[in-house]
């Protein structure tokens, strides 16, 4: 999961509510604050770079594509 803290959008806090629910259940989950950047997550370039290799791995995880 990822956050900006600028965020207007989906006001920050409301990550540290979910992040706490994740925790609480032991769910898997790798959790990115964008310190610079509102919802666009457009101010935190190498950070962004790494939440989104994050996705990928993921994806293949738990929806990998079959040939």
């Amino acid at each position: 999961m990822d956050y900006g803290t600028y965020d207007k959008a989906q006001p920050f806090l409301t990550s540290k509510r979910l992040l706490k629910t994740l925790q609480d259940n032991n769910i898997d989950y790798k959790y990115f604050e964008m310190t610079h950047s509102g919802h666009g997550l457009q101010n935190d370039n190498r950070l962004y770079q790494k939440y989104m290799e994050t996705i990928e791995e993921y994806l293949e995880k738990y929806m990998p594509i079959h040939k």
